[in-house]
This record gives C-alpha cells, structure tokens and sequence, in this order.
C-alpha cells in the first residue's frame, strides 16, 4: 500500500491510501488510523477531524427520465391510411393512430392530425371532405358513426344484396367486386363469434354469394348459369368467364361481317356504263335512253311470248 503525506493536525500526519482511496491519520507514536471512523486509538478530542469539511464529495445529479416521444418524422412515418371497412379494420386503425398521439409531443398533436385525416383514402376520405376535423376524438366519432359496426353490417349487406354487373365490366371484374363485398360482410359477422358460430355464418354467406352473383350478371349468361346449375361460386365465375370469351368472339365475327357488306353496299365508286354517271350499275341505270332501251326489250319480250303461245 502507498501512501502520501498529508496535512498535519494535532499530531497526526493525514495520508491517504492511493489504491483504496481512504484517510488514514499516523500518530506520534506511529500507529495508523481510518480517519473514516469516528473513534480514534490514539490523540484526544481536539484531534478529531471534520471528515465533511476536509472531503467534500460531488453528489451526482439524479437521474432524469428521458420522455419516450416520438419526433415528427418517425411520427410521420407510423401514421397509417385507411379508406374505410368493416369494424376489425376500423379498430386496428385507431390502434395505431392513438399510439401515435400518445407518443407525440403535445406542440405537434395538431399537425399529427392534419397528417392523419391526409391519409384517408376512399370512402373514408369522401366522408371527412366537406368536414373541418378539429380533434382526435370528433374523427373518431364520425368514422364509427359511418364505418361502425351497426351501419358497416347494414351498409355491406345493402350493397350485397343490390350488387349488379355494370355495362362495361367484365365479368371477372363483376366477380371481384362481389367477392370482395362477400368477405367483408363475412368478416364483419363472425366478428367476437365462436368458431362453431363463425363456420355456420361463413358456409351462409358462401351461399348467399353464389345467389347474387348470379341474380346480378348479365342476362344471358344469367339464363346458362340457371339452367346449368352450378355448385358452388367458383364454378359459376369460370363458366360466366367462359361465355363471355365465347359471345366476345361471336360479336367480332359479326362485326366483321358487317363491315364487310357495307363495303359491298358502297356504290360511291361505280360506274355506270351507259350514262358514265357513278352511284350506281348499269342495270339500275335510270336515265331516259336507258329507260327506253329497258321498255323495247320489255315490249320485244312481250311479243316473242306471244308469238310463242300462238304457234303452240
């Protein structure tokens, strides 16, 4: 152990152990003692020594917690979009918009949700459009009021049941929008149901899907999925495409048809023999010496069956 020699009072030479960091005090008799303690072996009262005046120790400063925030960037960035749905979807997205307010400093909160109503799209974006959203809390009501779970159930099962295919889409694109709607309807019923209950309500809907489908298409092959009696949706889809593709083929023939006899109709560049008029042939010629022409041959005709008859 090493030791320095330190300042000297009563008689007592302080040093202090540079690897333990402590004080110790040597007497004049030579004895060692840790001017830590409060009793000494050696030396008298006036020998004892203000440890708290003669080493003042540095307190730390306490800990501070660091507020677990967000910056606006990062907050930015976890903003999610939504453009309406059924009631799961609703829920997740307040999840996270709400996780991001609470982890947002309260100077930006109003930017957040300026964010927050941008990143409605759809159906969602056209119900705050005409809207001044001015909280949290007033989005949140008016989006559960339209996409809810009572009005999202009666809104989709409206739509489900009043779907039909538009003049211009194709079948697939019929299909898909119904499958579409289907699902979500599916989803929105079997929401906090059991699995026995959830299956019942699925294999339902399932039914009801090849239903409307089918009521909802075009005509024709309205009549050739009745009469067929298809099983299940996905067959009824893939016979419909089918006959699409077939009626598709069948009209471009017919079109081509048509085009041609009108290009045979087309008499803008005939020309006519006897009068070397254009319009027409020969034989639809309508001037004068073609109508005298057509009246001889007629009488002549006329006079060679007679003489004919008379012969007989």
């Amino acid at each position: 152990m090493t030791t320095r020699k330190g300042t000297q009072y009563g008689g007592l030479d302080e040093s202090k152990d540079s690897n333990l960091g402590t004080s110790v005090a040597t007497n004049d008799t030579g004895e060692t003692t840790n001017t830590d303690d409060t009793t000494f072996t050696g030396g008298n009262d006036s020998d004892l020594i203000d440890l708290n005046q003669t080493f003042r120790t540095t307190e730390l400063p306490e800990e501070t917690e660091m507020p677990n925030k967000l910056n606006f960037g990062d907050a930015m960035r976890a903003i999610p979009s939504f453009g309406g749905g059924s009631e799961s979807l609703l829920t997740s997205y307040f999840n996270r918009c709400e996780f991001v307010l609470e982890h947002v400093d309260e100077k930006i909160k109003l930017m957040i949700l300026d964010a927050i109503v941008s990143q409605l799209t759809d159906k969602a974006s056209d119900a705050v459009r005409y809207r001044e959203i001015t909280s949290w809390e007033e989005l949140k009501a008016h989006l559960t009021t339209i996409f809810g779970k009572t009005h999202s159930v009666q809104f989709l099962q409206k739509q489900f049941n009043q779907i039909k295919q538009y003049e211009k889409e194709s079948i697939q694109q019929y299909a898909d929008r119904v499958e579409t709607i289907s699902h979500e309807l599916t989803t929105a019923l079997t929401l906090n149901k059991t699995t026995a209950e959830a299956k019942i309500i699925s294999e339902t809907i399932q039914t009801q899907t090849l239903a409307i489908v089918i009521a909802g298409i075009q005509y024709d092959i309205r009549l050739i999925l009745k009469a067929t009696k298809v099983p299940n949706f996905e067959e009824a889809v893939f016979l419909a495409v089918e006959e699409e593709k077939l009626n598709e083929k069948i009209e471009y023939k017919t079109d081509n048809r048509n085009k041609y006899v009108k290009k045979s109709n087309d008499k803008s560049k005939i020309q006519c023999h006897r009068c070397s008029k254009y319009g027409h042939y020969s034989n639809e010629c309508r001037t004068s010496e073609h109508k005298i022409t057509s009246f001889k041959n007629q009488t002549e005709n006329k006079n060679f069956k007679s003489s004919a008859n008379q012969v007989k």
